[in-house]
């Protein structure tokens, strides 16, 4: 689990430059894309469009087999970076800021006190991760081995047969696996992975914050949020393990933070949205718009569950929009959804020959006829991951945990 010496320096270098990549694309296409966000809602705006980016570049890199430590070093800074100068030379600059509704500070010490002591509690579980390594059910059922064999192939486009209870999870939605995966390849260790969901619960605290920003009442669904994450089955399944509850759960905040963070625009009342919007119009521009879709990209290319949510607030979304709005408000939001959030419905689609969620339908026979896999349905074989061709990774992962795999092959 521990890096050496060599791989922790150039991993260290590496993620530093991705991160300053990352945050000067997502900085630049918000201040194109939402100008007048400002504070926490700006920083909520830049950590998602920040995230949004990465999962783009890392499904590029997988699409073209190229997860390796170059290519996802250069791939990671590329992309960001062609982000950043696009938003650069759109941003406007005569934009003034929306503040945020004053708060008493009583109410905001007593919220960071609460989401201080939520972010105390779970980083026991992930101490305890990364003195011992992950030993969560689903993390070594198919997150951790998910993510492993992506770096090992260095592609997303191979299928990982790793379940024996016909749930098709090769066909879930692995964005979070896609990320843990990165940085295996990164630091040819998964010692970060047990790290990964602290950032996760920040995501969600600020994002509940940013719920009730502009009403005023930030600090009162800051701790109705923590209250959520501070409860058992959270504490007990999600800090320092590579199951991915808590990252989709913080996009999917941060989707409703931004469409009610929306209504500080003014859009017209009806037809296509305006760079100078009628002043007295109270509904979402497109700004919010897309970068409430990009959340909720996220967190569909996370967890298919989060289908049924995003898909039930986006119909919301289309029909309060307005007589006129309608087409315009599904283009922005959904088109923005399928960008970030497609990639792996997609996959599954071209795998089952046109079914984008297998994993929910049961729709996988066509695919294991397809691969023509030699094991039997049902029947996974256990294995330390010793591949000749991927011994750099395998001896980096934490003690003890196996990966479920299956011989497939033509």
């Amino acid at each position: 689990m521990t890096p050496t010496l060599a791989s922790y320096l150039v991993g260290t270098i590496a993620m530093l430059a991705i991160v300053l990549s990352l945050w000067l694309g997502g900085y630049w296409l918000r201040r194109w894309i939402v100008p007048e966000f400002s504070g926490a809602l700006a920083r909520l705006a830049d950590l998602t469009i920040a995230v949004g980016l990465l999962i783009i570049a890392l499904q590029i890199l997988g699409t073209l087999s190229l997860l390796s430590l170059g290519g996802i070093t250069v791939g990671c800074i590329v992309v960001p970076l062609i982000a950043a100068a696009i938003g650069r030379h759109f941003a406007p600059s005569d934009v003034e800021p929306i503040a945020a509704p004053r708060v008493p500070t009583w109410a905001i010490l007593v919220a960071l006190g609460v989401a201080s002591w939520v972010v105390a509690e779970w980083t026991f579980p992930s101490q305890l991760s990364l003195d011992q390594g992950m030993f969560g059910g689903d993390t070594t059922w198919y997150h951790m081995p998910a993510a492993a064999r992506f770096i090992q192939e260095g592609s997303t486009n191979v299928l990982h047969f790793t379940d024996p209870s016909r749930l098709a999870v090769w066909f879930y939605p692995q964005s979070s696996e896609l990320m843990h995966g990165a940085m295996m390849g990164l630091m040819k260790s998964d010692w970060l992975s047990p790290l990964f969901n602290m950032f996760s619960v920040g995501v969600a605290l600020l994002a509940c914050w940013c719920v009730g920003r502009p009403y005023g009442v930030g600090p009162a669904t800051l701790v109705g949020g923590a209250i959520l994450l501070a409860s058992g089955v959270m504490i007990e399944t999600q800090p320092g393990e590579g199951r991915n509850d808590i990252v989709c759960f913080a996009f999917l905040i941060a989707f409703a933070a931004f469409l009610i963070n929306g209504h500080q625009r003014r859009a017209p009342k009806s037809g296509v949205v305006e760079d100078q919007p009628d002043p007295d119009a109270p509904l979402l521009d497109r700004g919010p718009l897309i970068l409430a879709g990009i959340a909720a990209g996220i967190a569909i290319s996370i967890k298919v569950s989060m289908l049924a949510p995003v898909g039930v607030i986006l119909i919301g979304v289309i029909l309060v929009s307005g007589r006129g709005r309608r087409l315009i408000t599904a283009m922005w939001l959904g088109g923005s959804i399928f960008v970030v959030g497609g990639y792996w419905y997609v996959r599954a689609a071209i795998y089952t020959g046109g079914n984008p969620v297998p994993a929910v339908s049961g729709d996988h026979s066509s695919c294991l006829n397809r691969t023509r896999c030699r094991s039997i349905r049902g029947r996974v074989f256990r294995c330390f991951t010793t591949s000749p061709t991927s011994t750099s990774i395998a001896t980096g992962f934490s003690p003890g945990w196996v990966m479920p795999s299956a011989s497939c092959g033509p």
